[in-house]
């Protein structure tokens, strides 16, 4: 017989196996490589909260640019700036300590020429101790500089095409940085941090003044722990001259400080102050000014005559209308007062120049500077203590005079000064209007109609409860003609966020209020199922026929499903990949060049891109109403997710994909996808921001955040317990409330969003319970309060009897006492009340720092395999936590493993000579410890030990533990063979500075831990758990029996392995804490870095065990399954041929 012709189902078989191998060539995308930094993770790069409030004032001010004129910012747009006008172009010739965010147009005073191209950004200094340049067109970082928590940003300057810096204790460190890219151009070091002074009415005591207007290559005028005045050379930062004023002012220096400097073309300003009266509740101060020549000479020092300024340097200013200095201050009369600062062949100072509110029932409450533009143009902003607020003028004369008054009471306005390219000087108001929720924007045009001036302005809704109070608003201007202006201005909003106005419309928002998360948790999404509408019209009421028509319309997505299958298959890149890989048009991740000022080397700028947290809304010409409300949104998230979004946000295929959500100390709430790279979900306020209209916040305290339910269907969804200490005002009392609400949709329980009142605050610990079988039909963790009178309060309210019923005798907690000097125990008793047990006091000096409870992840084993076959069981008691205590007089800490049910401490460790101000970090699972610290050594120098513990229970033979609820005591079913507990410790040597660390958590615990550090340089590493075992074999080989459980002999050092290195290009800076959460897989850890910086990312502890991995050669397995399928094809004819044959 012939050979046969393959049948239909061979000839589909083949088909197939030649598409899968068409297919094979697809990269890999679930692979967990280094190829694949920022596929699988996600990296978002912040600066941190801008600070608003400047040092020696009081309230909180803007400052512009002189001279910065409305135009498209770094794109390279032409200016036309005379040749006369380049004397405006520094931004701090007025020598006012500014430290709140301002416009700056970059250029170099020595090549511009008019017409030149020149490019505007965005400066600030935050709460991270970062000073930042962002591009005003879309919020994009541009270049960065992070400054050391010990050398904390004072003020810094911007003139022509740099930036002045002044940090540390007292000034003692100046920095000049390039405007445009932020390299360090040179430092200068005034005095060691220890000998900085703390003068009462000159705090910082640092200020700095250009000698050269405009020019950043020229000589500059600091001051320096409110004494030392220096010149620095403009070039180099050397010094040179220093004039001190306890050399200098005689036998009365010690009384007197100097707060400010102010460099003119001629001569050079020193203004102090000296108490003049020696009673507490009525000092005041009075004005000196000490005039020095260019070369450090001084010519004259001169008496302010009646000058009694009640509340020291926050209510003194500079002025120089027409390049005449002035100071201006408030007096004890609650009027404002100016003086000249120089008089020419004079002895003594003209006496000094007055003025009071227009309203004589009124008293000014405070003064405020307004930049560049009022100082040359001698304005200051005069707020009133009856809400209204006056511009005042000072002339080149003397004479002190109001330029306007505004008509509004606002007593949260806000005020920033700026110039248009004409240079004419503008002077904005902000404040909020509650009745309406309407942000004013008014701008006071201060040399229009001959230098009487006019208002005009706008007017839009403002979510006060979202976004807080305006904190400083910053603006440019662009004149359209002699009525109407253009406007943009940066918004720093009391939320924490950034946001770019361009008249009433958002350009940008930067939510720089996840630099503040104190708590973040990892929700895990539902599968994604059929609703249930397409579920019953698919399953009820059909019959046969229209279900073959249905089945037989399906097939035109077989070739899709096919090839799908075929990418899965061959590159794993089907539903997951799309988790983490941004929609198109998502925010790229930043690379904008950024260094620590440790070692600040000089550093390239980079193409900066949106960043994730910040959201670019563009503007369409020609749009309706309607479509410009949608693009300009006024928030990066809506309070709640809408049903289209939620439908999208399922579980992958290997659970990669997750819900983050983000709790700030403000009291904002955020939850963002990460499989989408970080994308905002919802964001929300927990109890907004007062009422506006200057009137206080509300003040929380985040206690406790934790999942308490999970996914369990339709019916019940997970389920987020956030519980906060509140303070609604001032003098109300501080309520203890329970926040829950819906991860995926933001939606509150039972829509109460003011939260459950649980306890009157504040509580003195909150955590979730342990499941008692209470509540178990809804699979939800229950909420524990103890309160100020030592009480277990229970959330929700209904099962608080049948919970502390069951928890009597049974539930054990240990509470820290006022001071933090011991740790009392508690046992829970009926109805709730507590019965101290036990109390561990510590020695003098030290205090607790920290308690930690182990890691809840699952355990796959209770016990280790020796070589000899014996087994250590490891010591799991659910009562354990670890102390960990600091001594500031001897500079030590120590670990402490307390067992809660008896007060026993099971295991303590001493840190000697240890650096206070990077603290101890700690891992605690299982039964293995990790402590990380920094220490000084005479010959080492600096260097991190890594403490590794493991905690082995000392009985013999075989053990079982009696679990009877994870809220029982401790017990050995064995407990008379018990000897205690075999503890193992070893130190490791670290190259790093440690910052936080954590270990790694799988679903059911089976791949090894490493740990996870993030270190101090903004690198994140993971360190396999064998090199930090604390049982290897030290001064010798290891024997064979310790080879089988793959111990290798001691070596303190860990080495510094690049592969380790998990954050691959990014550099996570500032991280405070590390968050692992298990995946499907169970080769998996997702881990979740947040701090400055927030990072992203997946490990696999043990390999990718149970997927395939890049390097397996698909391809070739691919061309084997093809090739015997063809070979069974051809060969299936002869061989029945043959079979045939036979049987003949």
């Amino acid at each position: 017989m012939g050979v046969r012709s393959p049948s239909p189902l061979q000839a589909l078989l083949g088909f197939l196996a030649a598409v899968l191998l068409v297919l094979s060539a697809t990269p890999s995308a679930l692979a967990i490589s280094s190829k694949e930094a920022d596929v699988i993770d996600y990296f978002i790069e912040n600066i941190g909260v801008p600070r608003v409030n400047s040092l020696p004032h009081f309230a909180p001010f803007a400052h512009s640019s002189s001279f910065s004129a409305f135009a498209e910012p770094l794109a390279g747009e032409e200016n036309t700036v005379g040749k006369d006008k380049l004397k405006r172009l520094s931004s701090s010739t007025s020598a006012a300590q500014y430290i709140t965010p301002r416009f700056h147009r970059i250029l170099n005073p020595k090549t511009h020429r008019p017409g030149d191209k020149t490019q505007t950004a965005v400066y600030t200094a935050t709460e991270s101790n970062v000073i930042a340049a962002l591009n005003p067109r879309q919020g994009a970082i541009v270049w960065r500089q992070v400054f050391e928590e010990d050398d904390e940003i004072q003020a810094f300057y911007t003139a022509a095409d740099a930036v002045l810096v002044i940090s540390g204790p007292g000034g003692c460190n100046y920095r000049l940085f390039h405007a445009l890219t932020g390299w360090l151009i040179w430092e200068h070091h005034t005095h060691v941090p220890t000998a900085r002074l703390l003068p009462e009415p000159g705090f910082p005591g640092v200020d700095a003044s250009f000698i050269t207007a405009g020019d950043a290559g020229g000589d500059v005028a600091v001051l320096a722990n409110a004494e030392v005045v220096k010149r620095l050379d403009g070039q180099t930062g050397r010094a040179v001259w220093v004039w001190s004023l306890p050399e200098q002012a005689g036998d009365n220096a010690a009384s007197r400080v100097i707060i400010r400097v102010l460099a003119t073309s001629e001569r050079i300003h020193a203004v102090s102050l000296a108490k003049s009266s020696g009673l507490i509740s009525d000092s005041s101060y009075s004005i000196s000014v000490h005039t020095l020549a260019h070369n450090g000479t001084l010519i004259s020092t001169r008496d302010i005559p009646g000058s009694s300024v009640p509340n020291g340097a926050k209510e003194v200013a500079l002025v120089s209308p027409g390049g005449v200095p002035h100071v201006v201050w408030k007096g004890r009369d609650g009027g404002i007062k100016s003086s000249p600062l120089y008089a020419s062949g004079e002895s003594k100072l003209p006496a000094s120049q007055s003025i009071y509110p227009a309203n004589a029932d009124t008293r000014y409450a405070r003064l405020q500077e307004l930049g560049v533009a009022g100082f040359e143009r001698g304005l200051i902003a005069a707020q009133r203590e009856d809400g209204k607020g006056e511009v005042l003028r000072v002339s080149p004369t003397g004479q002190l005079q109001m330029a306007i008054e505004s008509e509004e009471v606002a007593h949260d306005a806000v005020y920033s000064g700026c110039f248009d390219k004409q240079g004419n000087a503008y002077v904005n108001r902000v404040f909020f209007g509650r009745s309406q929720h309407l942000l004013n924007f008014h701008t006071f045009w201060a040399d229009a109609n001959d230098g009487k001036g006019q208002i005009t302005g706008y007017s839009f809704q403002y979510d006060h409860d979202l976004n807080g109070a305006v904190l400083a608003a910053p603006f440019e201007v662009s004149p359209v003609n002699q009525y109407q202006l253009v406007t943009r201005s940066v918004f720093v909003t009391s939320s924490g966020s950034m946001r770019m106005i361009q008249e009433d419309k958002y350009m940008w928002i930067r939510e720089e209020g996840l630099t503040e998360t104190t708590h973040s948790v990892i929700v895990e999404l539902p599968e994604k199922k059929i609703g249930n509408a397409e579920v019953l019209a698919a399953l009820q009421g059909e019959g046969f026929v229209k279900r073959i028509a249905r089945h037989a319309a399906s097939l035109q997505s077989l070739p899709a499903y096919l090839i799908n299958f075929g990418k899965r298959f061959t590159a794993l890149d089907g539903e997951q990949g799309s988790a983490f890989k941004g929609p198109a048009g998502a925010p790229a991740t930043l690379r904008a060049p950024e260094s620590t000022t440790s070692s600040l080397p000089k550093r390239k700028t980079a193409e900066a891109a949106i960043p994730a947290n910040a959201k670019r809304i563009p503007s369409k010409s020609g749009a309706s109403d309607a479509k410009h409300a949608e693009e300009y949104a006024p928030s990066l998230a809506p309070r709640f997710a809408d049903a289209n979004t939620t439908a999208s946000l399922h579980r992958d295929l290997f659970g990669f994909r997750k819900v983050i959500v983000h709790v700030t100390k403000r009291g904002k709430v955020y939850a963002m996808d990460a499989g989408r790279k970080g994308q905002f979900i919802w964001e929300k306020s927990l109890v907004g921001y007062g009422s506006g209209e200057g009137e206080a916040e509300p003040k929380i305290k985040i206690l406790s955040v934790f999942q308490s339910r999970g996914f369990l269907g339709a019916e019940f969804g997970p389920l987020v317990t956030i519980v906060a200490d509140i303070q609604s005002e001032d003098d109300a009392p501080v309520l203890t409330r329970v926040f829950e609400f819906d991860p995926i949709s933001g939606k509150f329980e039972n829509n109460v969003q003011e939260g459950y009142p649980i306890a009157l605050g504040p509580a003195k610990d909150a955590f979730a319970l342990p499941d008692a079988g209470v509540g178990a039909a809804a699979g939800r963790r229950l909420v524990g309060v103890f309160n100020s009178h030592d009480t277990l309060l229970v959330h929700p309210l209904a099962h608080a009897a049948a919970v502390t019923s069951a928890l009597n005798g049974k539930f054990y907690l240990g509470i820290a006492t006022a001071g933090a000097t011991a740790l009392q125990g508690y046992a829970i008793g009926a109805e709730g009340a507590s019965v101290p047990t036990w109390r561990i006091s510590f020695a003098p000096g030290e205090s607790i720092a920290e308690i930690i409870s182990a890691s809840t992840d699952a355990i796959s084993s209770q016990g280790k395999v020796l070589g000899n076959r014996d087994t250590l069981y490891k010591y799991l008691n659910p009562h354990a936590h670890l102390i960990i205590t600091t001594n500031a007089l001897t500079a030590a800490a120590s670990a402490y493993l307390v067992d809660y049910v008896t007060g026993a401490v099971v295991f303590e460790t001493e840190l000697v000579n240890i650096d206070l101000a990077h603290g101890v970090q700690v891992a605690f699972t299982e039964n293995w410890i990790v402590l990380a610290y920094t220490t000084v050594e005479a010959e080492e120098g600096q260097i991190t030990r890594l403490v590794s513990v493991e905690l082995y229970d000392g009985g013999v033979g075989d053990q079982t533990w009696n679990w009877t609820g994870n809220f029982t005591s401790f017990w050995s079913s064995n407990q008379e063979k018990r000897e205690g507990v075999q503890v193992f410790q070893q130190t490791y040597n670290f190259p790093r500075v440690i910052q936080a660390l954590s270990t790694t958590a799988t679903k059911f615990g089976i791949s090894i831990k490493t740990l996870i550090v993030a270190t101090e340089d903004g690198h994140v590493f993971s360190i396999p758990r064998r090199l930090l075992d604390p049982r290897r074999p030290v001064g010798r080989k290891v024997t064979q029996q310790e080879a089988e459980e793959w111990l290798i002999m001691y070596d303190p050092a860990v080495p510094d392995q690049p592969k380790w290195t998990i954050s691959h290009v990014h550099t996570v800076k500032k991280a405070r804490r590390i968050i692992t959460s298990p995946a499907l897989l169970e080769s998996t850890s997702l881990v979740l870095v947040t701090g400055l910086d927030t990072f992203f990312t997946r490990v696999a502890p043990s390999s990718t065990f149970d997927i395939l991995s890049s390097s397996f050669n698909k391809p070739q397995l691919l061309l084997t399954i093809a090739g015997l399928s063809l070979g069974i094809i051809l060969t299936k004819g002869p061989v029945r041929s043959r079979a045939l044959k036979m049987r003949w």
